[in-house]
């Protein structure tokens, strides 16, 4: 019962000290976004390999982000029930600096559960249930503020992060330490 306070006082509290929240790299989403429509296959791998290594320095497992009232997450209203977007994403910048044609990838910070995990987290690195069961009472479409840290995927196509080519999307993995929902007063 003890343990339980203290959680709920450490997410009441707001113990999260973190950079705040803003999409990844413009670069290596630049990158990708070129490298997706490219037709020349040799200068895509390249493009794609030049991204992933800018995002496995900018997306390192421990880093720590709060989304605040400037950038804040979103619960998906149709996707898999641990991912969260960005509000700010796409930015009016990476917007204005994609090439004709390009397409930004797609976003997901993807939490893990002891019920809804991949084969390769860490069950450290699972968000508290008490947290979980604040994001499944939220509503889809809903924004929170929320801090994240970044795990370690050890099956990633990064340290902490999946690139799923065939549907652009870039699959951050993280543990949700706070979340608190967002009322516009």
């Amino acid at each position: 019962m003890r343990a339980l306070l203290i959680m709920i006082m450490m997410i009441a509290t707001g113990v999260c000290s973190a950079y705040s929240m803003e999409p990844p790299d413009h670069d290596a989403l630049l990158l990708i976004a070129s490298s997706a429509t490219d037709p020349c296959t040799i200068c895509a791998k390249q493009n794609l390999k030049k991204a992933l290594a800018i995002l496995d320095k900018d997306l390192a497992p421990g880093l720590e982000f709060n989304a605040d009232e400037s950038c804040m997450f979103v619960k998906p209203v149709s996707v898999k029930a641990c991912d969260l977007y960005m509000s700010c994403y796409p930015t009016e910048v990476l917007e204005a600096l994609k090439g004709k044609g390009d397409v930004l990838p797609k976003i997901v910070f993807t939490f893990h559960t002891e019920k809804s995990h991949l084969v390769g987290v860490a069950k450290k690195d699972y968000t508290n249930p008490i947290i979980e069961k604040l994001y499944n009472d939220l509503a889809p479409g809903r924004v929170f503020k929320a801090c994240i840290r970044l795990i370690p995927y050890r099956y990633g196509d990064g340290h902490a992060y999946n690139y799923y080519r065939q549907s652009n999307k870039l699959q951050i993995h993280c543990m949700v330490v706070e979340l608190e929902p967002f009322d516009k007063k």
